[in-house]
């Protein structure tokens, strides 16, 4: 009952928002680097050319590096390198479990394939609560966005082909941001790994003139890339826009600014000390939460985390960010009521977001058996 009050309370508040929104690392030692180094080849057993290269590039940098890297290849806090480092055997263990099961729910059903009405079986959309192995999210991401649905055959390729010569504010946009460094956090920024990004942020404006390019774009495409090609991944982007995400990526960007306002409603109803505080030292959640909703948290929490949100964001759509939101605020509301000022509080808030490697919990505590977007 009271799980069905909260949900009741949400679709309320943000029924009521959307109307009124109309108008570096340590040295790393060469043990501890070959270890990781094992996990990471184990971890990504994948038989696709793309990824086959991004391990092997990936062992060259863990062979190179001074700087700890998880094993998507992204920069390590410092402080946390070690911890990460520790458990990369239960880790990989984790995964090995997620693999048999979910390779048996697959077996089961055949496939994971969307239903007409666009709904999954009720076994898989149970697994996707749990995380999906990363050796089969490039299958099961293409199926749960609908990516699959909307692939059309040579689109992808023909879009590139027929506007090598355009030149658009867009394109100088795309170019002006991988050149500052959308990743800089990320060890391959090399550059044909920036020509895949390129690619897939070209085509998509090519596809979408009237929106062309959003900052975002970049972030989701460099994560969309550690797992796909580049047509997948243009393809889930195209699917996310239209459909999952369509009011978040607009110029508009209304359902962003509907959806903070519908957090800052129910950070007053479920953490009133913690809203209270924010307003006694003058700090806004909106800066902070507009990234996380337009990236999709990515770049804002390590990849591991991005992805397991992703897993579960890709099916059930924007409607679960907000619910997502305050559970991770409350998972660290003590540190934010101890904060005096609102530097503090951006600190503790990215310091915090840079150590939370396990939101399994947070993703179980908003699962939502009923609601499908």
């Amino acid at each position: 009952n009271q799980q069905n009050q909260q949900e009741q309370q949400y679709e309320t508040t943000r029924k009521q928002s959307t109307t009124s929104n109309r108008e570096d690392g340590d040295e790393s030692e060469d043990d501890e680097e070959e270890k990781l180094c094992r996990s990471a080849m184990e971890l990504l057993k994948v038989t696709s050319d793309h990824i086959t290269k991004e391990v092997m590039a990936r062992k060259s940098v863990f062979a190179h590096s001074n700087k700890s890297i998880d094993d998507l290849g992204f920069v390590l806090a410092k402080d946390i390198a070690e911890i990460y480092s520790n458990k990369g055997i239960s880790r990989i263990s984790e995964e090995s479990k997620l693999e048999k099961e979910w390779r048996s729910v697959i077996k089961e059903l055949g496939s994971i394939t969307l239903a007409i009405d666009g709904s999954l079986p009720t076994k898989a959309k149970e697994m996707l609560v749990n995380g999906i192995p990363f050796c089969l999210r490039r299958e099961i991401w293409f199926e749960i966005s609908s990516a699959n649905i909307r692939h059309e055959p040579n689109v992808y390729s023909n879009l590139l082909n027929t506007n090598s010569k355009t030149s658009s504010n867009s394109l100088e946009n795309i170019e002006n941001d991988l050149k500052t460094g959308a990743s800089r956090q990320h060890p391959f920024n090399d550059e044909e790994y920036t020509s895949r990004v390129r690619r897939v942020l070209y085509a998509f404006s090519f596809f979408e003139p009237d929106i062309g390019y959003l900052r975002c774009f970049s972030h989701i495409a460099r994560h969309l890339l550690k797992v796909m090609t580049e047509e997948e991944a243009f393809w889930i982007i195209v699917s996310l826009h239209e459909s999952r995400m369509s009011s978040y990526f607009s110029r508009a960007c209304v359902g962003v600014q509907t959806d903070c306002i519908v957090v800052q409603a129910l950070l007053a109803e479920q953490i009133p000390e913690l809203d209270q505080h924010f307003s006694a030292i003058g700090f806004s959640l909106t800066p902070i939460l507009s990234k996380w909703f337009l990236c999709l948290f990515a770049d804002c929490f390590p990849a591991e985390s991005v992805y397991k949100i992703w897993d579960f964001v890709f099916y059930f759509g924007k409607d679960v960010l907000p619910k997502l939101a305050i559970s991770i605020f409350k998972s660290f509301s003590s540190l934010l009521l101890k904060t005096k000022s609102v530097d503090e509080c951006v600190k503790t808030i990215f310091t915090q977001s840079a150590r939370l490697y396990d939101v399994s919990t947070i993703i179980k505590v908003n699962k939502n058996k009923n609601h499908k977007n």
